[in-house]
């Protein structure tokens, strides 16, 4: 019985093991393209947010005075609004 069971194993491990190690460089090779896809997609996207990064920094760079100006000019507009509604809410 025992001797029958390590050939029946054997004989499985025998006929799976080189089905296995046959298929390898097949799966491997399927593995390597779809890594080199995966590869390829990420490298896209990153160079889309680079280029939308780049962007962003000229427009910052080329228009940061004139924001800055405009938030300053908001800014002291509203600071008068409000001081004009406390000279007028306690004067009457």
């Amino acid at each position: 019985m025992l001797v029958e069971f390590t050939a029946n194993k054997l004989a499985i491990v025998a006929i799976i093991i080189p089905n296995i190690l046959g298929k390898l460089p097949t799966i491997l090779i399927g593995i390597s393209a779809i890594a080199t896809i995966i590869i390829q997609i990420l490298d896209s996207v990153v160079e889309q947010k680079k280029n939308h990064a780049k962007a962003s920094y000229k427009f910052w760079e080329n228009n940061s005075s004139k924001i800055k100006f405009l938030v300053v000019f908001i800014s002291n507009i509203s600071i008068l609004v409000r001081s004009i509604q406390v000279i007028f809410s306690s004067s009457f």
